[in-house]
């Protein structure tokens, strides 16, 4: 069985980018931001440089560049 497409956008939607995040990086909240250290295995880093825009639905880091517009 597939799933459907408007089923994955409904997941999308619906997922808390922070809580999701969360689960991977210990966040600090910063105005209407949340950083933390990147949880990207190949970015090892010891000063926080990850960004979560929850009300973007996007997350960034500063330090390898990764980013994404929303959860995968």
């Amino acid at each position: 069985m597939r799933i459907s497409q408007r089923s994955i956008e409904d997941v999308r939607e619906a997922a808390n980018i922070v809580e999701v995040t969360s689960e991977f990086t210990a966040l600090r909240r910063q105005g209407t931001r949340f950083s933390g250290l990147c949880p990207y295995p190949d970015h090892q880093e010891k000063t926080p440089s990850f960004s979560v825009s929850p009300d973007r639905g996007f997350y960034y880091c500063f330090g390898c560049l990764e980013a994404n517009e929303r959860i995968w």
